[in-house]
Protein backbone atom coordinates (compact mmCIF):
# COMPACT_ATOMS: atom_id res chain seq x y z
CA UNK A 1 0.00 0.00 0.00
CA UNK A 2 2.82 2.38 0.73
CA UNK A 3 4.06 2.33 -2.85
CA UNK A 4 0.67 3.30 -4.26
CA UNK A 5 0.06 6.10 -1.79
CA UNK A 6 3.55 7.49 -2.56
CA UNK A 7 2.71 7.46 -6.28
CA UNK A 8 -0.62 9.15 -5.64
CA UNK A 9 1.02 11.85 -3.52
CA UNK A 10 3.64 12.46 -6.23
CA UNK A 11 0.99 12.79 -8.95
CA UNK A 12 -1.37 15.04 -6.99
CA UNK A 13 1.22 17.17 -5.19
CA UNK A 14 1.19 19.87 -7.86
CA UNK A 15 -1.66 20.92 -10.08
CA UNK A 16 -1.15 19.94 -13.74
CA UNK A 17 -2.67 23.26 -14.79
CA UNK A 18 -1.09 26.57 -14.10
CA UNK A 19 -3.31 29.39 -12.94
CA UNK A 20 -3.17 33.04 -13.83
CA UNK A 21 -3.53 35.94 -11.48
CA UNK A 22 -7.07 36.49 -12.74
CA UNK A 23 -8.22 32.92 -12.05
CA UNK A 24 -6.57 32.86 -8.65
CA UNK A 25 -8.57 35.94 -7.63
CA UNK A 26 -11.96 34.98 -9.08
CA UNK A 27 -12.24 31.26 -8.37
CA UNK A 28 -13.11 28.28 -10.51
CA UNK A 29 -15.95 29.70 -12.59
CA UNK A 30 -13.81 32.43 -14.09
CA UNK A 31 -11.52 29.86 -15.72
CA UNK A 32 -14.06 29.55 -18.48
CA UNK A 33 -13.77 33.25 -19.30
CA UNK A 34 -9.96 33.45 -19.41
CA UNK A 35 -8.26 31.81 -22.39
CA UNK A 36 -5.25 29.71 -21.47
CA UNK A 37 -1.81 30.74 -22.69
CA UNK A 38 -1.10 29.64 -26.25
CA UNK A 39 -4.72 28.79 -27.04
CA UNK A 40 -6.79 30.22 -29.85
CA UNK A 41 -8.67 33.42 -29.19
CA UNK A 42 -12.37 33.35 -28.52
CA UNK A 43 -14.67 33.60 -31.51
CA UNK A 44 -15.93 37.07 -32.34
CA UNK A 45 -18.57 35.91 -34.84
CA UNK A 46 -21.85 37.80 -34.55
CA UNK A 47 -24.56 35.99 -32.68
CA UNK A 48 -27.90 35.59 -34.46
CA UNK A 49 -30.97 36.55 -32.47
CA UNK A 50 -33.29 33.67 -31.69
CA UNK A 51 -36.09 35.08 -33.83
CA UNK A 52 -33.95 35.05 -36.98
CA UNK A 53 -32.91 31.45 -36.44
CA UNK A 54 -36.53 30.42 -35.96
CA UNK A 55 -37.61 32.22 -39.15
CA UNK A 56 -34.78 30.77 -41.25
CA UNK A 57 -35.70 27.18 -40.54
CA UNK A 58 -39.43 27.44 -39.85
CA UNK A 59 -40.37 24.78 -42.39
CA UNK A 60 -37.68 22.38 -41.21
CA UNK A 61 -38.39 22.90 -37.53
CA UNK A 62 -42.16 22.56 -38.03
CA UNK A 63 -41.80 19.18 -39.71
CA UNK A 64 -39.22 18.04 -37.17
CA UNK A 65 -41.41 19.26 -34.33
CA UNK A 66 -44.45 17.45 -35.74
CA UNK A 67 -42.46 14.22 -35.64
CA UNK A 68 -41.85 14.48 -31.90
CA UNK A 69 -44.41 16.92 -30.49
CA UNK A 70 -47.64 15.51 -29.16
CA UNK A 71 -50.97 16.96 -30.15
CA UNK A 72 -53.77 17.62 -27.67
CA UNK A 73 -55.35 14.33 -28.72
CA UNK A 74 -52.10 12.44 -28.07
CA UNK A 75 -51.84 13.96 -24.61
CA UNK A 76 -55.47 13.15 -23.81
CA UNK A 77 -55.02 9.50 -24.91
CA UNK A 78 -51.81 9.24 -22.88
CA UNK A 79 -53.47 10.58 -19.72
CA UNK A 80 -56.54 8.37 -20.20
CA UNK A 81 -54.46 5.22 -20.70
CA UNK A 82 -52.11 6.00 -17.83
CA UNK A 83 -54.96 6.68 -15.40
CA UNK A 84 -56.81 3.50 -16.45
CA UNK A 85 -53.67 1.38 -15.98
CA UNK A 86 -53.04 2.92 -12.57
CA UNK A 87 -56.67 2.18 -11.57
CA UNK A 88 -55.97 -1.43 -12.50
CA UNK A 89 -53.02 -1.49 -10.08
CA UNK A 90 -50.08 -0.84 -12.38
CA UNK A 91 -47.16 1.11 -10.90
CA UNK A 92 -47.05 4.68 -12.21
CA UNK A 93 -43.72 4.18 -14.00
CA UNK A 94 -44.96 1.08 -15.87
CA UNK A 95 -48.28 2.72 -16.69
CA UNK A 96 -46.54 5.77 -18.15
CA UNK A 97 -44.11 3.65 -20.17
CA UNK A 98 -46.92 1.59 -21.73
CA UNK A 99 -49.13 4.63 -22.37
CA UNK A 100 -46.23 6.40 -24.07
CA UNK A 101 -45.47 3.34 -26.20
CA UNK A 102 -49.12 3.19 -27.29
CA UNK A 103 -49.12 6.88 -28.24
CA UNK A 104 -45.96 6.31 -30.31
CA UNK A 105 -47.66 3.35 -32.00
CA UNK A 106 -50.73 5.47 -32.76
CA UNK A 107 -48.60 8.23 -34.23
CA UNK A 108 -46.66 5.82 -36.47
CA UNK A 109 -49.92 4.58 -38.07
CA UNK A 110 -48.08 1.75 -39.82
CA UNK A 111 -48.14 -0.57 -36.79
CA UNK A 112 -51.26 -2.74 -36.62
CA UNK A 113 -50.31 -4.50 -33.38
CA UNK A 114 -52.66 -4.20 -30.43
CA UNK A 115 -52.41 -4.37 -26.68
CA UNK A 116 -54.50 -6.33 -24.16
CA UNK A 117 -55.27 -3.18 -22.16
CA UNK A 118 -57.14 -1.75 -25.16
CA UNK A 119 -59.37 -4.82 -25.58
CA UNK A 120 -62.96 -4.87 -24.35
CA UNK A 121 -62.44 -8.44 -23.10
CA UNK A 122 -59.53 -7.54 -20.82
CA UNK A 123 -59.92 -7.31 -17.07
CA UNK A 124 -56.85 -6.84 -14.87
CA UNK A 125 -55.00 -10.14 -15.05
CA UNK A 126 -57.67 -11.90 -17.12
CA UNK A 127 -58.69 -12.28 -20.76
CA UNK A 128 -62.41 -12.84 -21.31
CA UNK A 129 -61.78 -13.99 -24.89
CA UNK A 130 -58.78 -16.23 -24.25
CA UNK A 131 -59.87 -19.08 -26.54
CA UNK A 132 -60.24 -16.81 -29.57
CA UNK A 133 -56.91 -15.23 -28.62
CA UNK A 134 -55.23 -18.66 -28.71
CA UNK A 135 -54.54 -18.87 -24.98
CA UNK A 136 -55.10 -21.97 -22.85
CA UNK A 137 -56.05 -20.03 -19.74
CA UNK A 138 -57.87 -16.81 -19.05
CA UNK A 139 -55.17 -15.64 -16.64
CA UNK A 140 -52.55 -13.42 -18.24
CA UNK A 141 -49.57 -11.75 -16.68
CA UNK A 142 -48.54 -8.13 -16.94
CA UNK A 143 -45.73 -8.94 -19.39
CA UNK A 144 -48.15 -10.42 -21.92
CA UNK A 145 -50.61 -7.63 -21.23
CA UNK A 146 -48.02 -4.95 -22.06
CA UNK A 147 -46.84 -6.71 -25.22
CA UNK A 148 -47.80 -5.24 -28.58
CA UNK A 149 -49.08 -8.17 -30.65
CA UNK A 150 -51.46 -9.26 -33.37
CA UNK A 151 -54.18 -10.97 -31.36
CA UNK A 152 -57.00 -12.75 -33.24
CA UNK A 153 -59.37 -12.30 -30.27
CA UNK A 154 -58.82 -8.59 -29.79
CA UNK A 155 -61.77 -6.21 -29.96
CA UNK A 156 -61.31 -2.50 -29.29
CA UNK A 157 -62.98 -1.24 -26.15
CA UNK A 158 -65.08 1.62 -27.45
Amino acid sequence: MGKWTARLAAKTASSPLSSTDETAKRGLLSVLAVPSRGSAELSTAPVQPIGEVACMSAAVSASALAAVAWTDGDIARFIDRRSRLMRWGWPEEDAEALAERLVARDRARDDDRVNCTECRHYRPGRCGNHRAAGLHSSEIGRDLTALLQRCPGHHLAR
